[in-house]
């Protein structure tokens, strides 16, 4: 909820970091896909030291971490793991429509989880 927001914003220092550009709005709290299945990994471009994790899944999630840690740390990225962060980029649905991409991620959840093979 917004409290949970609210109070991570309260580690920056800059009150340019703490601006939001929309609304909180919870999606699932317990699933996220992304509309390409991938999840979002990296800094945010116009927030100086903001980086993001999300809609990591469990079998992912100690190497986005790792990968996001070295990247906060300041460690060279390798060739591989630029391509990798790039796939993630955060900002790569930046000017898509977003109903589209809403479309797109509702079809993946319910051909993972709405299926008539899953009952």
């Amino acid at each position: 909820d917004s409290a949970i927001l609210d109070a991570a914003l309260t580690v920056f220092s800059e009150p340019a970091q703490c601006e939001s550009k929309a609304p909180y709005q919870g999606f699932n709290s317990m699933f996220s896909i992304t509309p390409d299945s991938l999840p979002f990994a990296g800094a945010v471009p116009k927030v100086p030291g903001l980086f993001i994790a999300a809609a990591v899944w469990i079998t992912h999630g100690a190497g986005v971490a790792r990968l996001v840690a070295d990247l906060i740390s300041g460690k060279s990225q390798g060739v591989d793991d630029q391509a990798i962060l790039e796939a993630f980029d955060v900002m790569r649905f930046a000017g898509q429509d977003s109903k589209v991409l809403e479309a797109r991620a509702l079809r993946t959840y319910n051909d993972i989880y709405n299926r008539e093979d899953h009952r």
